[in-house]
């Protein structure tokens, strides 16, 4: 990232931290969350245990503009132990300060748009469904484009009845605010693990004799 006077490098470790460096020097940048770090375990909108909460990153970050987006992974869902798991949110940072920007509920909190599809509360308790893909972003439009995946229980969908938005969905959200602006369900209630593993792709193709983003 620059601004013309200053360059970063943002990258995520495999403990899921968002660290910001000199590009100069590799120096951590003090005024970036705590010592150049924020620890993305923490305000996540849900309980994650700093050492054995599983999240990892699985895609580079998306900096678009001042915000830098951070998709979230999981192990394979296959066979998982329980019903119960991490949730994975997505959100965004201030790119200089590394200050929580927004998020975004990938299994809609009461009140969200989709929660209704969740039927008999499996929102409260079913986790995955994160962004293990690579994010894409339009700053001219000002959107940033999320692939997501399939809830907790990758071929069983027993103990989340309903149509599970956002899972296996293509999200846009605004990038300063996270708020949804549209989205599109691939699979209603998947069962097959059909994710969504590659970057959305932005291009802008005449149709019709008129240019199209």
């Amino acid at each position: 990232w620059t601004d013309g006077r200053e360059e970063r490098i943002l990258y995520v470790t495999p403990g899921y931290q968002l660290v910001a460096l000199e590009a100069a020097t590799g120096r951590r940048i003090a005024g970036f969350g705590t010592g150049g770090m924020v620890d993305l375990k923490l305000d996540n909108d849900q309980p994650v245990d700093p050492i054995t909460g599983e999240f990892g990153l699985h895609a580079a970050l998306t900096v678009a503009g001042d915000t830098v987006i951070v998709g979230a992974s999981h192990l394979p869902g296959g066979a998982p132990r329980r019903r119960e798991h991490e949730k994975g949110n997505i959100r965004g940072y201030d790119v200089r300060t590394g200050k929580r920007l927004w998020i975004f509920h990938t299994i809609p909190r009461p009140g969200e748009v989709g929660n209704e599809t969740w039927l008999e509360d499996s929102w409260a308790y079913t986790g995955n469904a994160g962004v293990w893909g690579q994010i894409s972003a339009d700053p001219e439009l000002g959107l940033a484009y999320l692939p997501v995946e399939l809830p907790t229980g990758d071929v069983y969908g027993g103990n989340r009845p309903g149509n599970n938005l956002f899972g296996e969905s293509l999200v846009a959200v605004d990038l300063k605010t996270g708020q949804l602006k549209w989205h599109y369900q691939l699979i209603h209630h998947g069962i097959w693990d059909y994710d969504i593993p590659c970057a959305p792709i932005l291009a802008d193709v005449t149709i019709g004799g008129r240019l199209r983003k």
